[in-house]
């Protein structure tokens, strides 16, 4: 008996070591599994974060634009949790630059002038311009006269464009030396300088155009005037009447400003697209985003501001339209404040 006695003594002496030791594997193995479980979790959410979905949005600082793009995005954004829309507002002047810099890589969408779709297709930015594929037309861009009733109070209000430029250097100014306003001046004057495919800066209504300009501003607008000092200017009352987009409509009138009811029968008018990178890594949401943004609901039609008798003229896509600007530009600097022949600067530099 004491040597069966001393025989289970003995085994449970060698028992209870046994039983701990397994405890402890069992213990191990129940961190080691939620060690791995913490780790599949972690690669899993890491994993998700990978997966959103980040589109880059360039535009140019238009208030009405960023107002109606953010708060279009936000809304657009509750429908995708998974997603993330960064916008980058420029300056109007860097903002093709800035995309020809970093190139197609470098953002999704981009909205600018429909004008530039020719040279953001030759430089390899974007595919060739449809409705399916690259850009949409939002709204009309052009220029018109905003002025101050209780400026005249007592006073004739000008009713056509010369008795306007009577007041040009006392208080009216603009950007004088920008081909793009001129190309609404031009129109009054019937000018057809821009074709469907190329531009004739020699034709006859368009050098009447910039010799009218000349001849009206003799010393009347300081070489150094740029429109954000304009702006400034008109916004404090020291102006009676500017000529400005329609984008700062919403800007003019909160200031107390009206529309001048002068305008030609045609407008060259400038239209923001829309447009797709071809290297877009999200081309399919970046289509539905924008599809978001025209839909019916979301839009806001500037173009009722204009009477009925008047046509807009859609400014043309082709390539050397950055050659258009940057000669017209030359031009109206060169004309006005180095006393230039019309003419003969574009014969030369054409």
């Amino acid at each position: 008996m004491n040597g069966i006695t001393s025989c289970v003594k003995r085994d449970a002496k060698i028992g209870f070591p046994t039983f701990l030791l397994f405890k402890l594997m069992k213990i191990t193995k129940t961190y080691i599994f939620l060690i791995i479980l913490l780790i599949l979790i972690s690669s899993c959410l890491l994993g998700c974060q990978k997966e959103k979905q980040n589109i880059v949005f360039y535009y140019d600082t238009v208030e009405k634009d960023n107002e109606f793009l953010l708060n279009t995005r936000d809304e657009f954004l509750k429908k995708y949790p998974n997603l993330n829309i960064e916008m980058k507002m420029l300056p109007f002047y860097t903002l093709k630059p800035t995309v020809m810099q970093k190139g197609a890589e470098s953002f999704d969408i981009l909205l600018g002038p429909s004008d530039w779709s020719g040279e953001l297709i030759q430089k390899g930015l974007i595919q060739k311009v449809s409705k399916t594929d690259t850009g949409i037309l939002r709204y009309y861009e052009f220029p018109v006269f905003y002025f101050y009733k209780e400026h005249f109070k007592g006073k004739k209000i000008p009713e056509n464009i010369e008795q306007i430029f009577d007041l040009l250097g006392k208080g009216f100014m603009y950007d004088i030396k920008n081909m793009y306003y001129h190309l609404y001046i031009a129109s009054f004057f019937e000018s057809k300088v821009l074709e469907k495919d190329s531009f004739n800066m020699l034709e006859d209504e368009f050098i009447n155009s910039v010799e009218f300009i000349r001849d009206r501003s003799q010393g009347n607008i300081p070489e150094s005037l740029n429109y954000d000092a304009v702006l400034n200017m008109f916004a404090s009352g020291k102006l009676s009447i500017i000529l400005d987009g329609v984008w700062n409509y919403k800007r003019h009138i909160k200031n107390g400003a009206s529309i001048l009811p002068v305008f030609p029968k045609n407008i060259y008018s400038g239209k923001k697209m829309f447009f797709i990178s071809k290297k877009a890594k999200h081309k399919e949401i970046s289509r539905e985003f924008i599809d978001f943004i025209l839909s019916k609901e979301k839009q806001d039609n500037i173009t009722n501001i204009l009477p009925e008798d008047c046509n807009l003229l859609p400014i043309p896509q082709f390539a050397d339209m950055k050659k258009f600007w940057s000669l017209g530009n030359n031009l109206l600097y060169n004309v006005i404040y180095r006393d230039k022949e019309p003419k003969g600067f574009i014969k030369k530099y054409r």
